[in-house]
């Protein structure tokens, strides 16, 4: 076997091994982001209502969203579903855009930020009235946004405990003196003051 062809397979083994690993690792199949597709807003035609209603359902607690009418919610979600680009408008829709890589051919890889678009969404009236078109709709939506796409916030406040926290200092307390470190740690990250000032 030829050098060149080892070096192939051996990359080739390498890429399948990379992907398979993301493929359990990260969270595809995950139920709330399976059902968070209707957010999408360039998408909102294959949206589907069980996937909205999943979050309605989820998030019928919250203050905000606990006085929604179901029938309502429906309503504008068939609105948001049949919506056109025009609609929505082409200054929003360039608000929105951001360009990923420009190819070698000057085509561009894009996606839109949804923040931006549902910002827009939540401030269109209905024709000829001062009501919000999507006033229920928006409610879920934000809610769905400002889900926490990952936990490492969390989990460098559990390792910022666990190295001040030690067994030479085991006698420091949650109510004392390790929330006053923490608190200064998070406040005055590394690097950013001088510990004497």
């Amino acid at each position: 076997m030829k050098l060149g062809n080892i070096i192939f397979l051996a990359a080739q083994a390498y890429f399948k091994a990379a992907f398979q690993y993301v493929l359990k690792k990260f969270p595809i199949n995950n139920e709330l982001l399976q059902h968070a597709k209707w957010i999408n807003v360039p998408k909102r035609s294959k949206a589907e209502w069980e996937n909205e209603e999943f979050f309605l359902t989820k998030f019928k607690a919250v203050t905000l969203i606990s006085d929604i009418k179901e029938d309502a919610m429906y309503d504008e979600f068939c609105d948001y579903k049949t919506l056109t680009d025009d609609e929505i408008g082409r200054k929003v829709w360039d608000d929105a855009k951001v360009i990923d890589v420009t190819t070698e051919d000057y085509e561009e890889v894009i996606h839109y930020r949804m923040d931006i678009l549902w910002w827009h969404l939540t401030h269109k009236l209905l024709p000829e009235s001062s009501t919000r078109r999507f006033q229920h709709l928006h409610k879920v939506a934000e809610a769905v946004l400002v889900i926490g796409h990952s936990n490492a916030g969390e989990k460098r406040l559990f390792s910022m405990v666990r190295k001040n926290k030690t067994d030479s200092r085991s006698a420091l307390s949650l109510e004392g003196p390790l929330s006053n470190l923490l608190s200064m740690k998070l406040h005055y990250p590394e690097g950013s003051t001088l510990c004497y000032k």
